[in-house]
């Protein structure tokens, strides 16, 4: 399956078994209708391992990084429901979270994508000679 967009969000993480119940249901219900509800991100995937550790992996796709790392997304972090309270005790202390966006022929991070517009042009005042 191809990715959406240009950024992406993948995240590993295990989960104490005696909240694992609570964990999924939470997941399914909350945390991934409210990551989703975010404008600009356009999807959330998550798996399960069948054997080993970590336990979940998820993906979570969004039109450009800086989705990911401002506005809305970031004040959901910032402002936690009860329920997101509750769980994340349970979760991992190593729970791995990675940014990817797009990135230039040398591996550096750019701030545009190919298919972006082009950003507006700088205005530049006449010099008096």
């Amino acid at each position: 399956m191809a990715l959406l967009g240009k950024a992406g969000l993948l995240v590993w993480n295990d989960v104490d078994p005696a909240i694992e119940a609570d964990y999924n249901e939470w997941y399914l219900r909350e945390h991934v209708p409210e990551r989703v509800s975010v404008p600009g991100m356009l999807r959330g995937r998550r798996y399960r391992a069948a054997e080993g550790s970590p336990r979940y992996m998820a993906l979570y796709e969004a039109a450009t990084l800086d989705v990911l790392t401002t506005g809305a997304n970031r004040a959901q972090l910032a402002d936690p429901t009860a329920w997101t309270r509750r769980v994340m005790p349970g979760v991992s202390a190593d729970a791995e979270g990675h940014l990817h966006g797009c990135r230039d022929r040398r591996g550096r991070h750019r701030r545009r994508c190919d298919g972006d517009p082009p950003p507006p042009p700088v205005r530049r005042r006449n010099r008096a000679a």
